[in-house]
């Protein structure tokens, strides 16, 4: 972990002990309970009103502090570290009501409840509207007595939707949750993969944890394979922009890459800006990518925050055209040049970079079916592929990228990652003013296969991703490059508005 980063968990800790005290102070189940009746449902609501204030006022105050701190890992760990608080209040609750009202003396230490936050919420995480995810694991000795302060805990603080979210909540004893996660869900062991103990019995929830290890490791291939279903988020076509984006699946490409990366290197952090601190103490991403990513994911975390903070519900992650100018705004900038770093500067970067990583923890497809020249052949996915090394072929005759998306116009071919990463690589060495009138003839000669291609709509897209359509073929085409259509239904900016319609057209069926 990074100096800054280890810096703010030493914050947070200090804000932890002192919200738990506050909280802990405030919250007093003999302050609001009847003790003339033992009316549970009285009881609940009584809590509900007396912890709603303290968590607007605290999300009121971590809201304002958003304006001036480019922090979000830390504004993220106090968001979790609040809800934490919360959670451990409603156990302490739920403790003294059963004791209340059954007159026992059941002490916390004693009772075999582990609560453990999972997904985002386990990795601190959470966003102002985010849902919260818990599991609650039960121990062995369970009892009736244990089931009915696991019942009391589900009313006090997932049925009166304290943080106005959604909040889930799995169950499962100690006793079967190997079975239950061998059988089920891979989804529930990658949440748990992530999780942490919030509070409750620090033996049960060891015991889950090495569980949850010992299941991980024997469906670890299924782990892997998990994550590569996700690999679409990566394809080039694949573009991030929208007039109304999508925050949420933009900081998905980061996530899978990552989470891909995790598994199969045995990373420890699962806090993503952590794990990328992780990423570059193993060599396992550049300086320069990691300078990229990081800036990329600050940029968009802090966007996602004030979405947040002006938007609720299904649509709290989308830069909806009602907010985009007050999003702007809170973010420093006018509309035009906030979409312009949004697009430009943090989720193309950001994509292009998770994308890397992911394709990088992959085990890549080199089996040749098919030979299209001495240099390149295609796979059995359809992929181009190189035959030699990439950085010598591309330096020596830079001109054969553009052969490249010819074949795929032609064919329907995909390009593979070894051939994404050395377009990118060299693309920036290659200048219309720097090729020879005899290279020039070649470059127009595969535009024209291009747009003669039966697939020309996806080559074309292929060419604009690159920057390779704009410099040299149609120079005019930058100049509406992520320009906004300040018109609601259009859901494109102009450049890809128009690619858009390219599809369209290449999808017509012509008679013969």
């Amino acid at each position: 972990m990074s100096d800054f980063h280890q810096s703010n968990r030493i914050v947070n800790e200090k804000y932890r002990r002192e919200l738990f005290d506050h909280v802990t102070k405030q919250v007093r189940p003999e302050n609001f309970s009847n003790f003339k009746t033992t009316d549970p449902q009285r009881f609940y609501l009584n809590f509900k009103n007396c912890v709603v204030p303290l968590i607007n006022t605290e999300i009121q105050r971590l809201e304002k502090s958003l304006t001036h701190t480019s922090d979000s890992h830390l504004l993220l760990l106090k968001i979790s570290t609040l809800v934490d608080a919360i959670i451990q209040a409603a156990l302490d609750a739920s403790i003294w009501l059963h004791n209340h009202t059954l007159q026992k003396k059941l002490h916390p230490k004693n009772i075999p409840i582990a609560i453990i936050a999972r997904g985002g919420y386990g990795r601190e995480e959470i966003y102002f509207q985010s849902n919260i995810d818990v599991q609650i694991i039960l121990g062995q000795g369970q009892t009736e007595e244990i089931r009915q302060i696991v019942k009391h805990l589900e009313y006090l603080f997932v049925h009166q939707n304290i943080f106005q979210t959604s909040t889930s909540t799995c169950y499962a004893n100690t006793d079967s949750l190997g079975r239950e996660l061998g059988e089920g869900k891979i989804t529930d062991l990658c949440a748990l993969l992530e999780g942490r103990l919030i509070t409750g019995n620090p033996d049960t929830y060891l015991e889950a944890i090495n569980i949850v290890k010992k299941v991980s490791a024997l469906q670890k291939e299924n782990l892997l394979n998990y994550c590569h279903e996700h690999k679409n988020y990566y394809e080039v076509s694949n573009t991030v922009f929208q007039q109304e984006p999508n925050v949420k699946e933009e900081l998905n490409r980061l996530y899978w890459a990552l989470a891909l990366a995790r598994l199969k290197y045995d990373l420890k952090n699962t806090n993503q800006f952590e794990l990328l601190d992780e990423l570059l103490k193993n060599d396992l991403i550049s300086a320069p990518a990691f300078k990229n990513i990081q800036s990329s994911f600050g940029f968009l975390s802090k966007v996602r925050l004030f979405l947040h903070c002006n938007q609720k519900g299904s649509h709290r992650d989308m830069m909806s055209y009602e907010v985009r100018e007050k999003i702007a705004q809170s973010m420093g900038y006018g509309v035009k040049e906030f979409f312009h770093k949004y697009f430009y500067e943090a989720a193309y970067p950001l994509k292009k970079y998770s994308r890397n990583i992911f394709w990088e923890s992959m085990t890549p497809d080199t089996r040749k079916v098919k030979s299209l020249s001495k240099n390149f052949s295609v796979n059995s996915q359809h992929q181009i592929i190189l035959e030699k090394d990439p950085t010598a072929l591309f330096s020596q005759d830079p001109i054969r990228i553009f052969k490249i998306f010819a074949w795929v116009s032609e064919k329907n071919y995909y390009l593979s990652y070894s051939i994404v990463r050395s377009i990118e690589h060299h693309v920036d060495q290659m200048c219309p003013i720097f090729i020879g009138k005899d290279d020039r003839k070649e470059v127009q000669l595969c535009f024209k296969r291009v747009i003669n291609g039966k697939y020309f709509s996806k080559s074309l897209r292929l060419l604009h991703e690159f920057g390779l359509l704009e410099n040299f073929y149609i120079p005019e085409f930058k100049n509406i490059c992520g320009l906004l259509q300040d018109i609601y239904v259009h859901h494109f900016p102009t450049d890809i508005h128009v690619l858009s319609a390219l599809d369209i057209l290449n999808g017509l069926e012509t008679d013969e």
